[in-house]
């Protein structure tokens, strides 16, 4: 699936990984909900992920990024670039990682420079 391709300024890596999205934080006395999607590919400073429910361009929500292999957690932030529907049902996404304090942006930007090193 390759979506925005003339826009990308730098290389992705192929990744399925978990991502659990706040899509809101359930005010004061409510639960925050989690909407549950996966990637499709990565890099240091954006993804793009499949869900099954739609996300506005503009917003920037929280996520953790769950990696399977080796286990590890991102706590990232990041506003969505676009959303588009696909056949499914369900909806493709990109997704901009912002840098903000309390995440592990800085992290994940090491992490993914390991994984190129690997390739």
């Amino acid at each position: 699936m390759a979506f925005e391709q003339e826009k990308r300024q730098e290389l992705r890596l192929s990744a399925e990984e978990t991502i659990f999205i706040e899509v809101d934080d359930g005010g004061l006395d409510e639960t925050p909900q989690i909407q549950i999607s996966r990637s499709l590919d990565v890099s240091a400073n954006g993804l793009q992920l499949v869900s099954d429910q739609p996300l506005f361009p503009g917003h920037i929500h929280r996520l953790c990024l769950q990696l399977l292999n080796p286990e590890r957690r991102f706590y990232l932030t990041a506003q969505v670039a676009w959303c588009r529907p696909l056949d499914d049902d369900s909806y493709v996404l990109g997704l901009k990682l912002l840098e903000s304090q309390g995440t592990d942006v800085h992290l994940w930007k090491d992490w993914i420079a390991e994984r190129w090193g690997q390739a």
